[in-house]
This record gives structure tokens, sequence and C-alpha cells, in this order.
């Protein structure tokens, strides 16, 4: 799947879960999801790992979540991108 494919379905995920539209606004992208910024609650960020596991078919194994690969929008891009679905 091409990444752009990814990406745009990512950001439906977000917008769908937390009803904040992130297209056109690549400078959040690199923004921690639990800064103040995004401001992302714990709660909300399994309900989109649930999501994201199911939207692209892959399980987010626990040291994807030590590692930071899910800190931000970009990092969960290029994790999923890392499955070469």
């Amino acid at each position: 799947m091409e990444k752009d494919i990814i990406k745009d379905k990512v950001l439906k995920l977000f917008q769908n879960r937390l009803n904040k539209d992130f297209s056109g606004k690549e400078e959040l992208l690199d923004v921690p999801l639990f800064g103040l910024e995004i401001g992302i609650h714990a709660f909300e960020l399994v309900y989109i790992f649930f999501d994201i596991e199911r939207e692209f078919n892959i399980h987010i194994s626990e040291k994807d979540i030590q590692e930071g690969k899910l800190s931000t929008i970009n990092t969960i891009i290029n994790m999923i991108d890392s499955y070469k679905l």
C-alpha cells in the first residue's frame, strides 16, 4: 500500500475518532499526540490503536509502543508502512 494512501486512511481515523481534521495541517503530523497542541487523552489513543489494527489488518506490538512508534501521526504512518501492506 502506498504511503499516501496510508496517510489518508490514518487521518480519516483520527478525524472520525476525535472529530479533528488534520488534512492540510502538515505541521501537526510531527507534533506529539499527548502534547498541548493536539491534546489526545490516553483512552482516545487506545481506541485509535484498535481502529488502526482493524483498518490495516495488523497487530500493534508492545515493542512498537515502547519504541515510540505511536507518538505522532507521522510515526504511526511510518509504522504501518513498515508492515509492507
